[in-house]
């Protein structure tokens, strides 16, 4: 049974969420808030698996009590938001990069799509109840969040500190170095570790590559964490990066907009959803629009599909991935990121076939260490990279080749 604890302040709302949760017999709801501090109180008192929480709420908003959450008890958090238009979307994003899981938007009675997004509520929360957590060992700094953007050690931002989610999967164990928790998923012995060989581009060796590239083009795939991922990596990027970067993301439909703009304003690069026909520039970021599949028609030029789902997602890793080595070959620099599982694995396999260099994020530092394992196991990864040593990793491939 997952016991879940629901933080919102609206009452028609609490009825609402109580009922689509209670109407699933794997679900019970252990209790109610009507703000953020007493969702904290709450947390600590009920232990549930899981937290849905509001962001706009009086005394603490949803931001705060998730900071809180992860601090003093870590819990699965999932954001509901007034929706994608609302105002509040940008601190939704933060409350994910202060630790919460996912965002959904909020169902609605007077919405077509209300059992859709009922629906999607039970399952998100059912899939987030698998991820465990731990004790988070880093302190939240106490600013709020107008304040400059956190950002994790051994990246070059000066004068900011490091947020992390305390999330694990089984099988969790202390790093030597740090006595963080890193995250392992349980059936893992086995599988053999991404190939370690020598690469050099330009005056810069790198390892997991046997022959040198001039990338002309670097594809990103995330799913679960990747928000959070993806602005640790966007950020510390140089405004001089030299390639067009094309990006999957799964979230919740109508959230990838305002996910780039809240990326946007951490990044120096420029980040816009992908258009149909669109033309891509170096050091401009593409993201796959909401529904739809991206590929490269031809070198330099986006399409937009809306054919079937791969690994049951639309947009897919995997597809962009694919039309990424038919167009680049070994030109082409592909990376997956945390997620829940297996999308880009045999599209990130296809880019190094086709001579291309791959990286996965690696399961110590991973939300869940779903698509990277199954890349690794795939044997389609030359290396697994700490997140914070990835965007560093890119800088050097693509700024030191020929």
């Amino acid at each position: 049974m997952i016991g879940v604890l629901i933080v919102e302040d609206s009452a028609t709302m609490q009825s609402m969420l109580v009922e689509i949760l209670s109407s699933d017999p794997g679900i019970k709801v252990l209790g109610v808030a009507n703000n953020g501090l007493e969702g904290v109180q709450k947390a600590i008192e009920l232990k549930p698996d899981v937290v849905t929480m509001d962001i706009r709420m009086p005394i603490m908003d949803g931001f705060e009590a998730t900071r809180r959450i992860m601090r003093e008890c870590p819990t699965r958090i999932i954001v509901v938001s007034a929706g994608v238009d609302s105002p509040d979307l940008n601190t939704s994003f933060n409350a994910i990069k202060a630790g919460a899981l996912d965002v959904i938007e909020k169902p609605r009675g007077a919405l077509a799509n209300f059992d859709s997004i009922r629906e999607k509520l039970v399952t998100l929360v059912k899939l987030m109840s698998e991820v465990k957590v731990v004790r988070q060992r880093r302190h939240y700094p106490d600013s709020g969040i107008s304040g400059p953007t956190p950002s994790v050690p051994g990246l070059p931002t000066a004068g900011t500190s490091a947020l992390r989610p305390a999330i694990q999967l089984p099988g969790a164990r202390p790093t030597s170095q740090s006595g963080m928790f890193t995250s392992v998923q349980s059936g893992q012995s086995g599988l053999r570790p991404a190939t370690q060989s020598g690469l050099r581009t330009g005056s810069a060796s790198v390892s997991g590559y046997s022959r040198a590239i001039s990338p002309a083009i670097l594809a990103i795939g995330s799913s679960t964490g990747g928000p959070a991922a993806l602005n640790t990596v966007l950020k510390n990027l140089p405004a001089t990066f030299p390639t067009p970067i094309v990006i999957v993301q799964h979230i919740a439909q109508g959230f990838t907009r305002g996910l780039v703009d809240w990326l946007q304003g951490e990044s120096a690069l420029p980040l816009k959803v992908a258009k149909q026909d669109e033309r891509i520039y170096p050091g401009e970021v593409y993201f796959a629009p909401d529904n739809h599949h991206m590929i490269l028609l031809r070198r330099g030029v986006l399409g937009l599909l809306q054919t079937p789902s791969v690994s049951f997602v639309r947009p897919s890793a995997t597809v962009l991935f694919e039309s990424v080595a038919k167009h680049y070959n070994n030109q082409a620099v592909g990376v997956v990121l945390t997620g829940m599982g297996d999308d880009g694995a045999v599209g990130l396999k296809a880019i190094r076939d086709a001579g291309g260099y791959t990286i996965a994020q690696d399961e110590a530092t991973c939300v869940v260490y779903g698509m990277p394992k199954a890349a690794v196991a795939l044997e389609a990864v030359n290396i697994s990279l700490a997140l914070k040593d990835i965007p560093l990793r890119l800088a050097n491939v693509c700024l030191s080749a020929p």
